[in-house]
């Protein structure tokens, strides 16, 4: 299209040959035509009107693509399936409830615009996921679309990034698994780990220690260096096999370290979420056959995005019934990480609600991301993974944290004060 900076020639072009027919049919004179030319053009920015755009113009094409390949419909007529979104006539129907995604859009606007000034974060992106059934019901991909200036069209919750201390519940988890209980003692004390030619030392967000502790206490106040002492002695290959079947399909690279356990390896918010709901559910997955080419021992289902695919005639090529379901976890497994989460672990980050929920927040080092993970348990709950950050990456409040896993505390009034989880 002409109508964009970058055209520049070509607009002028246009101008002047729409100028010319208006002299030419006596709409104006030649002066005013002149005159008009040599006006500077200005342009406004390509806003159209669409619901949910992350979601509508990225994630779910990319789906049916694959869901296509994957033969879980027929494409209509000779249309392959690498074209079928665009150019087969498909009506599809969307997981995604108008309501929640309303809200969702209206509280990352409000919340962003509100503390950005504070801690110089620019961009959100929430995703909320039905837990009983795998469906996404809200996918607000960054603050808003179509601010350039905020990197707005880039999908946060398909991007690579490092989700703090809410990767904690895998270490414990996988602690769990292999015997280990709630109340088993970890230990907490200064701790220096070799990175290359220099030692690096864990940090808690405080810069203090308590010693002795459970690893109740360990994860509801996510304290760093018990996480740390805990993925090294169960494996950070054990971890890794953990967070895979759970849903995550990174962290397949071997230079993590243990401070994988605090986020050192980026995760995909979409991912993270559907990990989080097999918690919820009592260790069990739910959602459709996944249509990713993923390794043995990976996640078996993906989340649900689409209900329903017609043809241009109103044939239905596909439709959603039911979720298939895994047990992945045993339920006492996740179960003892949703009580800690859900009782001790909400008290301490003061983000109740009136209801049984859990939370776990998490920041990068540097404060480069901020998450909130939260969910209601059993199967007619809701998993929300919630992010703060930069698009590019630029660190929020540089120098108020201390180190990987540090992060912030969410009051209730949804403030934050420096020196949380």
């Amino acid at each position: 299209t002409p109508a964009l900076p970058e055209n520049l020639e070509r607009a002028k072009a246009r101008q002047k040959e729409v100028l010319d027919l208006m002299v030419k049919h006596g709409y104006v004179t030649r002066e005013e035509a002149d005159a008009a030319f040599a006006e500077e053009l200005t342009y406004k920015s390509n806003v159209y009107p669409i619901k949910a755009p992350h979601f509508v113009s990225s994630y779910v094409p990319d789906v049916v693509r694959k869901m296509c390949e994957k033969g879980m419909f027929d494409p209509p007529g000779d249309v392959s399936c690498e074209k079928v979104v665009f150019q087969g006539g498909l009506r599809i129907y969307t997981s995604i409830d108008m309501g929640l995604q309303r809200i969702g859009e209206e509280i990352v606007e409000d919340v962003i615009s509100s503390k950005e000034k504070t801690f110089g974060g620019h961009n959100g992106a929430l995703v909320a996921i039905r837990t009983g059934t795998g469906e996404i019901l809200t996918y607000v991909g960054s603050r808003d679309f179509f601010r350039e200036d905020i990197d707005g069209q880039v999908d946060i919750i398909t991007s690579l990034r490092s989700h703090g201390s809410s990767m904690k519940p895998f270490t414990y988890l996988t602690a769990f698994e292999q015997g280990w209980v709630p109340s088993t003692i970890v230990r907490d004390a200064p701790l220096k780990l070799d990175v290359g030619s220099y030692q690096k030392a864990i940090n808690n967000w405080n810069f203090s220690h308590l010693g002795n502790i459970t690893i109740r206490k360990a994860l509801s106040e996510s304290v760093n260096v018990p996480a740390v002492n805990t993925v090294m002695e169960v494996g950070i290959g054990e971890f890794q096999k953990t967070v895979h079947r759970m849903g995550i399909t990174d962290i397949t690279r071997n230079d993590c370290g243990p401070t994988i356990t605090l986020g050192s390896c980026e995760v995909k918010m979409i991912d993270q979420a559907y990990a989080y709901s097999v918690f919820a559910n009592n260790g069990k997955m739910y959602g459709i056959p996944s249509v990713q080419d993923l390794p043995d021992g990976f996640r078996e289902l993906d989340p649900v995005a689409v209900l329903k695919i017609q043809d241009s005639e109103g044939k239905v090529l596909y439709e959603f019934k039911e979720p298939d379901e895994r047990q992945v976890v045993k339920p006492e497994h996740a179960y003892m990480i949703t009580d800690i989460l859900s009782k001790q672990a909400i008290q301490w980050s003061r983000l109740t609600f009136g209801w049984p929920a859990t939370s776990k927040t998490g920041t990068s080092e540097d404060f480069r991301d901020n998450v909130v993970m939260g969910f209601t348990p059993g199967p007619d709950g809701i998993v929300v993974d919630a992010w703060m950050g930069n698009a590019d990456n630029t660190a929020m409040a540089n120098g108020a944290f201390s180190s990987a896993g540090a992060g912030p505390m969410w009051h209730e009034n949804g403030s934050i004060a420096f020196g949380g989880t």
